[in-house]
């Protein structure tokens, strides 16, 4: 299409619109004046470049605003992909876990050595299962957590068992 040492173009590539790149610039043809193109000899001197060619660095500008574009998208998305981690921690429950199974073993070995007659143990252990349901209640719902038995959970997680046991010793001992 160019041959840089004369400096000679092809009257069809320029006719077209095609842009021409000999060493670190562009030649675009002007598309509003046809006389340099329609040259007898396609021969472009001086003349010819100032009646209707423009010699632009077009791919160094196109090549920073595509990389601004770039950039600017690239910062977009890590920005919006902050913004979901931290919604989605936000909204993420606290997992933690609750020995029921030991805390009912408990319960019954202490109301074992009570003697209790029937009428007694069943009451007290309507009150029992009251004072775990409603503490197990308050502490998720002021925590916003998830409690689990321990067997249901895989890695290492909070116990809550001492605090619930303490919770209901005292419930039990508020209820007459």
């Amino acid at each position: 299409m160019s041959d840089n040492s004369d400096n000679v173009f092809d009257a069809a590539a320029v006719s077209e619109g095609i842009t021409i790149n000999p060493a670190a610039a562009s030649v675009t043809r002007n598309r509003e004046v046809q006389s340099a193109s329609e040259s007898s000899d396609n021969v472009l001197d001086a003349a010819a470049v100032h009646e209707g060619i423009t010699i632009n660095p077009g791919k160094a500008r196109v090549t920073r605003k595509w990389g601004a574009g770039a950039a600017a998208a690239l910062a977009l998305v890590a920005l919006t992909t902050g913004i979901s981690v931290l919604v989605a921690k936000q909204y993420q429950q606290q997992t933690v876990v609750f020995d029921m199974k030991g805390t009912i073993d408990l319960f019954m070995q202490q109301s074992a050595k009570q003697q209790l007659d029937e009428n007694t143990a069943k009451a007290m252990t309507t009150r029992f299962n009251n004072a775990l349901r409603e503490s197990l209640n308050a502490w998720q719902q002021s925590h916003d957590a998830l409690v689990l038995v321990p067997p249901a959970v895989v890695m290492p997680q909070r116990d809550i068992t001492r605090e619930i046991q303490a919770d209901i010793a005292q419930r039990m001992q508020g209820t007459p």
